[in-house]
């Protein structure tokens, strides 16, 4: 789609290029009155629409954005294809946080669409209590998810929608990921990793409990 520019969003601007290339996709769009609000926070109602038209995009499977409230339709379809939990959330409304949001965008692709190419073994913020540990170990290891710069990821801070442009655009767009800044281990050296601790049930109402841990036995994925 065209892309009609906004009047907070400074073409100098770190995250210009992600929200042009978000909007241009049709993942996001403007807050109103030309502006995107960059530094405003993603509410849990925008994530489960963009992971809703990202999964649809990609299974060709039908979703029209709306209803009354105005995310219904999304909630509706992520609670059918196992993007999120029934009841997940008691207010959509309300700013999500990073860890939820990975546990929501590790499920609009499927798993061979988010191929390692990092090889993270510790995030040191991120543990076996963090909410969807293993999407987020997963999302670091593909590329999609980069941190907060400091080496951390800050699971439980809200995330604001110039940072969910940017990792959307990685989500979606395989050459825009990028390499991990987190140590790794040397080659040859076995990295026990978070991608089999996601659910392995998937479709309408079979998403499982939460049982992710940051890493497992085994480093192979398992079906999601």
């Amino acid at each position: 789609g065209a892309y009609p520019g906004f009047s907070d969003v400074a073409a100098g601007a770190w995250y210009a290029a992600d929200v042009e290339q978000a909007v241009k996709l049709g993942l996001m769009k403007g807050k109103g009155d030309g502006r995107f609000d960059p530094q405003g926070r993603l509410s849990a109602a925008e994530a489960i629409t963009m992971a809703a038209q990202v999964h649809s995009a990609y299974t060709g499977q039908n979703f029209t954005p709306g209803g009354s409230p105005w995310y219904e339709n999304a909630v509706d379809y992520a609670e059918e294809n196992g993007l999120i939990l029934r009841k997940e959330f008691s207010d959509y409304s309300a700013p999500i946080t990073r860890s939820d949001m990975a546990g929501i965008f590790a499920y609009a692709l499927p798993v061979e669409e988010l191929p390692r190419i990092n090889r993270v073994a510790s995030i040191p913020d991120v543990t076996s209590s963090t909410a969807h540990a293993g999407a987020v170990y997963l999302l670091y290891n593909a590329g999609v998810l980069a941190g907060t710069g400091e080496g951390t990821f800050s699971p439980d801070a809200p995330i604001d929608r110039s940072s969910a442009a940017a990792i959307l655009n990685r989500l979606v767009l395989p050459e825009s990921r990028v390499a991990s800044a987190l140590d790794t281990p040397a080659d040859g050296t076995t990295v026990e990793n978070a991608d089999g601790a996601l659910p392995s049930a998937r479709g309408p109402g079979k998403r499982s409990s939460r049982t992710e841990l940051p890493v497992s036995p085994s480093p192979t994925r398992t079906a999601r």
